[in-house]
């Protein structure tokens, strides 16, 4: 099936879709972009997928793929990177709940710089009241 290349003028998202020609064709090549704006079909070298087998477990490189292999890479990479940081804050969480064995979750508050620390109780407190009026709140069918 075709692979056609659009890019709003109005947004700038720059996206492909696979339709059939027929259909591409009784749409005169035109599709509604996420933003509600229609779409021309963008005129490239070649508009088609091409068919072939693959050689590797790695994504094959056509030329007609090299942004969406490119894209992924990104994608991936940025999800590491935050995977690693999730990690990183769970240890030191996990650190600072092991270094103070009477607390818990709930007594553990991110500092401006965001880095973890144990609250004080008068912190804790005043966190805990606030909650209960919150509560009380939305239990009597108030928005908050």
């Amino acid at each position: 099936m075709p692979q056609y290349e659009f890019q709003c003028g109005s947004c700038g998202l720059l996206f492909s879709k696979s339709m059939s020609y027929v259909k591409a064709k009784a749409s005169d090549f035109t599709i509604d972009c996420h933003c509600g704006h229609s779409v021309r079909r963008k005129m490239t070298a070649s508009n088609y997928q091409f068919a072939m087998t693959p050689t590797s477990t790695n994504p094959q490189n056509t030329g007609v793929y090299s942004f969406d292999t490119n894209a992924d890479r990104i994608i991936g990479k940025d999800s590491e990177e935050k995977w690693k940081k999730i990690e990183k804050r769970q240890k030191e969480k996990h650190s600072l709940l092991q270094n103070n064995p009477d607390k818990n979750g709930f007594d553990i508050r991110r500092r401006l710089d965001n880095h973890y620390e144990i609250a004080p109780t008068q912190d804790r407190q005043a966190y805990e009241k606030g909650m209960g009026v919150v509560w009380d709140a939305k239990s009597k069918g108030k928005k908050v």
